[in-house]
């Protein structure tokens, strides 16, 4: 049968993720879906009784900390018994997030095929964008028949290692498959020429069509703890017809389980942290909402972009379908193969669904605020990224 999103209680200190994947589900950082404070409050009460027996005390006290929405299990805790975190919860919430105290409550869904980066609204080559293939040194599309290729530097193992593949939903059998896979052992892996420790792994990152709203953030890569390096991702967008998320500036916070985290809006408290670039087309090394329409380089490319509402904005075309789509859509990648991302204590790779100026410390400035007032509107957001991750050095 078909699954479907479901809410489960974590174990004592388990993560989302972990939780979500004991029910063969991922987990979504989406954990409001939508839904009230009051119903997640009184579901998440129900949840507590039917797994424990217990009943919670509802804590109206907003969202403050990563393991939140949760239940206090601990008899040692000053908040034993209570049902925390189900108010003011931010848009996206960190699925590794955990705390030994408590039982998480966990919004899970269908696993993501990781080729669906590939499709609409995921970065497509369809359509208009579908005329030429196209490839770069890590990843690309040479047949329009599905032929993707993945050249990523190094997917450490270190006993032994196993690749499995992910059919496409709807695919009956039988069916051919055609793969190649190539490594080498005893190769210590490398980023930026800088060798990676023993121990470390390659892990995805992923959203599936998660809706953020005007001027909030998108966490593309949202860790509670560990070091490492973030290497690249895809993302598309589905929003404002006229392309305004694209505003939307990039920031890179390191340390966040040092700093702790900003009430109701999710982003490590230490914002705006680097700030990587004053606008999407900065990042992906190009400027003026693309104006020159489609490319793809080795570091950064657009594979397809398509204005809402039935109308063109050249150089990109009118996005299909009848009725015609309200919403442009686009879609990139950005590799960090020569400008690795490196943090320790946690990170968040953020993405702002546009931007504006508003009163910062400094005076008033675009990238350094939280207002909340005007933007782009809501925007529909899939992407995945790749990140090489390992345990935190104790000194």
């Amino acid at each position: 049968g078909t699954q479907r999103d479901e809410y489960v209680m974590g174990g004592h200190g388990e993560t989302c993720t972990a939780a979500c994947a004991e029910v063969r589900l991922q987990c979504d950082p989406n954990i409001t879906g939508g839904l009230s404070a009051a119903y997640l409050g009184d579901f998440m009460a129900h949840l507590v009784r039917m797994d424990t027996g217990a009943s919670c005390e509802l804590d109206p006290e907003e969202w403050w900390a990563p393991d939140q929405p949760s239940y206090v299990w601990a008899s040692n805790n000053t908040n034993y018994g209570k049902c925390l975190g189900y108010t003011g919860i931010p848009p996206l919430v960190p699925c590794d997030a955990s705390h030994p105290l408590v039982n998480r409550m966990c919004r899970c869904s269908p696993s993501l095929d990781p080729t669906d980066a590939f499709k609409a609204p995921p970065p497509s080559i369809d359509g208009v964008d579908a005329a030429v293939p196209w490839g770069t040194e890590w990843l690309g599309r040479t047949s329009d028949m599905d032929g993707f290729y993945w050249n990523l530097p190094g997917i450490p193992f270190y006993k032994s290692v196993r690749v499995t593949g992910m059919v496409p939903a709807g695919l009956k059998s039988p069916f051919t498959v055609y793969t190649i896979v190539t490594g080498q052992e005893n190769v210590p892996v490398t980023v930026g020429g800088h060798q990676l420790p023993v121990g470390a792994t390659l892990k995805l990152h992923r959203l599936e069509n998660v809706t953020v709203p005007s001027l909030g953030f998108i966490p593309m890569v949202n860790k509670t703890s560990g070091s490492g390096v973030i290497f690249g991702h895809v993302i598309a967008i589905q929003g404002n017809p006229a392309f305004t998320y694209l505003e939307g500036c990039w920031h890179l916070l390191s340390n966040v389980s040092g700093t702790g985290y900003l009430p109701g809006l999710g982003i490590g408290a230490a914002f705006p942290g680097v700030t990587l670039s004053t606008g999407m087309e900065d990042y992906y090394d190009s400027s003026f909402y693309f104006h020159a329409g489609l490319f793809q380089l080795d570091q950064a490319g657009v594979t397809h972009m398509c204005a809402g509402g039935g109308r063109a904005i050249p150089p990109h075309p009118a996005c299909g379908g009848e009725p015609a789509s309200v919403l442009s859509e686009w879609s990139a990648f950005r590799f960090h193969a020569k400008d690795p991302l490196w943090f320790t204590g946690g990170v968040q790779l953020l993405a702002r669904n546009g931007d504006v100026g508003a009163p910062t410390p400094y005076g008033s400035a675009k990238c350094g605020n939280t207002a909340s007032g005007g933007g782009p509107g809501p925007s529909v957001v899939s992407s995945i990224a790749w990140v090489y991750e390992w345990n935190d050095v104790v000194e």
